[in-house]
């Protein structure tokens, strides 16, 4: 929860309890209908809060009292007291988690290994729309990572850990949703070769929000790639990722059936793939249209993305591909099943797409404050 979504709901629940208050300081007997009253408010807060346990036990607790009470005419005035302190307890606890609250709209999610080179333009780019934090896990790295997301720590930007062992993708996005769930309001998981690209004039939590509205349910949105090749280098370029590599393949290429997503951390169980995730009962992903996702896949058609598109920079040249993907590991495999001829399958050059280029001087101007480029 974000911070001005917590001070809204702060302000609607002290309105309330100036009403609860007034009517338990009356001489009179408690009535049903206030009774009611009661457990409806403390049942929305048990599920607003629902992953903060303090809060919810103190809900649990106000709730009891109410249901094991079968006087319901005459409320007796210890009983009237225990409410009123449990009420006072809610109170206490939710201001008390205030302090973990901030102002994050939208966090991403990523573990890798030996990206330091692409990191720096990863992070200012995703800045630039709009996301706030990042959560990096290094996965057995040699190379200078930690060095260069220093900067990035020191600021808060980043919350970095060292992460070893094979297969660890799904088990560091379990780690991210327990732990940061309530740190951010929307939560991505993406790779380090993965740009997330609005298409239009609308921002990117703009997007999501509209999509989020149409249904309550809705607890995640699927984004489509767009698989970007080697766009003829054979040697790696200098210069930032999203000017060298302009060349990609057709939106119906078969690979960019698969999403990523963009989902409320707290509705989530668990993430069962780099693709999928499982809710809680009733919630569900939707690709951009709307439409219910079931799968790890959303057949776009030839048109290809309209609202939000991922460029995946999957192959980039066939330097970086010898050096990095065939020598790497596999996040959520742990065995590499990379080779030559999956370099040639995803080298895809067949169009070219330079939408993501009015984010490039920016982007260099961002990097070169912070010393990464002259």
């Amino acid at each position: 929860m974000n911070r001005v979504a917590y001070e809204s709901l702060c302000e609607r629940i002290l309105k309330r309890t100036e009403v609860f208050m007034d009517v338990l300081t009356q001489e009179e007997g408690i009535s049903r209908e206030f009774q009611m009253d009661w457990k409806e408010f403390f049942l929305e807060m048990k599920y607003v809060f629902q992953n903060y346990k303090e809060l919810k036990n103190a809900a649990e607790n106000c709730l009891i009292r109410l249901l094991i009470e079968t006087d319901l005419i005459n409320m007796t005035a210890v009983l009237k007291d225990s409410l009123r302190v449990s009420l006072a307890h809610f109170l206490e606890m939710l201001f008390r988690e205030s302090q973990h609250l901030n102002e994050d709209e939208l966090g991403f999610g990523v573990i890798v290994q030996n990206e330091a080179r692409y990191l720096p333009e990863w992070i200012e780019y995703h800045k630039l729309i709009g996301v706030s934090r990042f959560f990096i896990y290094n996965n057995e790295s040699s190379d200078n990572i930690e060095e260069v997301l220093e900067p990035y720590i020191t600021e808060g930007t980043v919350t970095y850990y060292n992460w070893p062992g094979q297969a660890q993708q799904q088990i560091v996005y379990d780690h991210i949703i327990n732990n940061y769930q309530n740190e951010v309001r929307l939560m991505g998981f993406l790779d380090a070769d993965e740009f997330l690209l609005p298409l239009g004039e609308q921002s990117v939590l703009e997007i999501l929000d509209d999509i989020f509205k149409k249904d309550t349910h809705v607890a995640g949105v699927g984004m489509n790639w767009l698989l970007f090749g080697s766009s003829g280098f054979e040697k790696e370029p200098e210069g930032l990722v999203i000017r060298n590599f302009l060349r990609c393949s057709e939106p119906n290429f078969d690979k960019n059936k698969f999403v990523k997503l963009i989902c409320d951390p707290r509705q989530v169980l668990y993430p069962s793939s780099p693709h999928l995730i499982r809710y809680k009962e009733s919630y569900y992903s939707v690709n951009e249209d709307g439409d219910r996702l079931n799968t790890f896949y959303n057949n776009l058609g030839p048109e290809g993305c309209k609202k939000l598109q991922i460029n995946h920079y999957y192959t980039k040249s066939m330097e970086y591909w010898e050096k990095k993907k065939l020598k790497g590991g596999s996040a959520f495999y742990g065995k590499n099943t990379r080779n030559w001829g999956k370099f040639i399958v995803n080298d895809r050059n067949e169009m070219e797409d330079r939408r993501i280029l009015k984010y490039a001087d920016s982007v260099e101007s961002a990097l070169r404050e912070k010393g990464f480029i002259a």
